[in-house]
């Protein structure tokens, strides 16, 4: 995996929430998708079906040590140069409330090789 999620931060809080994301080594960031879902019930950490929100992410060149900030509200692209010379990148769910609102809610994370489509028409 060229990324890890470090965490979720401000669960329940709509304006806040979001999931950090590391990058490890230099990667398209095309090749990267979140699933929100859930861990099972009776304290097993196994994750169950139904995906319940997608965020497949724009191509975007990403270096080692950068950072991607996933908000779960609404939002415009943006990024900053940190002080260590990584960059942060923001972007947006665009999803009309908080997601992430009880411990079962979950993160997983998602690397492709390639991908295939339909075809149009």
């Amino acid at each position: 995996m060229k990324l890890e999620i470090v965490e979720i931060q401000n669960r329940g809080v709509y304006e806040e929430e979001r999931v950090i994301l590391k990058v490890l080594r230099n990667t398209d960031l095309s090749y990267h998708f979140l699933l929100h879902t859930k861990y099972t019930d009776g304290g097993e950490k196994i994750i169950i079906n139904p995906v319940l929100h997608t965020k497949w992410f724009a191509s975007k060149t990403l270096k080692a040590n950068d950072l991607v900030v996933l908000y779960s509200k609404s939002g415009t692209y943006s990024s900053k140069v940190n002080d260590d010379g990584s960059t942060s990148h923001f972007y947006y769910w665009d999803l009309p409330e908080a997601i992430y609102k009880t411990p079962d809610d979950c993160v997983v994370g998602l690397e492709l090789d390639t991908w295939y489509t339909s075809k149009r028409g």
